[in-house]
C-alpha cells in the first residue's frame, strides 16, 4: 500500500521534462492520486463529522435526562424527623417536612405521604428504635437504608408487620464510584456539609459535644488547626 500524501509532497513535487513543457503522464498521474486523496480525506472528514454529530446528539441526550433526574429529586417530597428543635429549624430551612418524634410519629409520616409511606427512608440514628420507626413508615416496595452506627441495639423483624417487599438495608462507606460522585456533587454545590471543626486539643470537648447532642451535622477533627 503506497504512503498517503502529505502537505509537503504536494509543495514540492517534481516532474520530468519534455518538449513543451513537464511530462504529461506524470503530471496526469499525479494529479488523479491528488483527487483520490482528497476524496479519500472528505470521506474520512464526513464520518468523523457524523461521529461528533453523534457524540454531542447523545450529550444532549444525557443532559436532558440528568435535567430530569434533578427536576425529579427537588420535586420529591423531603420528610425529616427528629427529637431535637435545632436539627427539625435546619431541616426546614433546606426545605424539608419536619414531623416531629415521639407519639404518633409514625402516624404523622404516612399522614404526610398520603397514607402510602415514605418510598426511601434514611436513618442516621442506627438503633433498634430508630429502625422499627423506619421500617413502620416505609411504604410498600421501600428502602431503608441504616446510615449511622448507634448503640447496636437489636431490632426485631416481623413479617407481617413489615411493608411488603420493602427492603432494610446498612451502609457505611458506599463504592469508590459513589464516593467520586459525591465529591463531584459537592464541587457542583449540590451538597452543602455541616461541619462543626474542632482541633486535635478539643477532641474529647469534640465527642462529649456529640453524646450531648449539641452538634449540628459532622464534627471534623482537624490535626493541625
Amino acid at each position: 500500500m503506497s504512503r498517503r500524501l502529505s502537505p509537503i509532497d504536494i509543495q514540492h513535487a517534481e516532474f520530468s521534462r519534455s518538449v513543451g513543457g513537464y511530462d504529461r503522464k506524470e503530471v496526469r498521474a499525479f494529479l488523479e492520486r491528488l483527487s483520490v486523496e482528497v476524496e479519500a480525506g472528505l470521506r474520512e472528514a464526513q464520518a468523523l463529522r457524523q461521529k461528533l454529530d453523534q457524540a454531542e446528539a447523545r450529550m444532549e441526550e444525557l443532559k436532558a435526562a440528568e435535567a430530569e433526574l434533578q427536576r425529579a429529586v427537588m420535586a420529591a417530597e423531603r420528610i425529616a424527623t427528629d427529637m431535637k428543635e435545632e436539627a427539625m429549624a435546619e431541616a426546614e430551612k433546606l426545605g424539608a417536612v419536619t414531623v416531629p418524634g415521639g407519639e404518633g410519629q409514625v402516624e404523622r409520616i404516612r399522614e404526610a405521604t398520603g397514607g402510602k409511606g415514605a418510598d426511601v427512608v434514611l436513618d442516621f440514628v442506627g438503633v433498634g428504635a430508630t429502625v422499627k420507626t423506619a421500617m413502620q413508615s416505609v411504604a410498600r416496595q421501600g428502602r431503608v437504608s441504616i446510615v449511622g452506627i448507634g448503640n447496636l441495639s437489636p431490632y426485631e423483624w416481623a413479617f407481617l408487620t413489615t411493608p411488603y417487599e420493602a427492603e432494610l438495608v446498612n451502609t457505611y462507606w458506599g463504592t469508590v464510584e459513589e464516593l467520586h460522585e459525591v465529591v463531584d456533587m459537592y464541587k457542583a454545590g449540590q451538597i452543602v456539609p455541616q461541619v462543626t471543626r474542632y482541633s486535635l486539643d478539643d477532641a474529647l470537648e469534640a465527642y462529649q459535644a456529640l453524646v450531648d447532642g449539641k452538634i449540628a451535622g459532622r464534627a471534623v477533627i482537624v490535626p493541625h488547626q
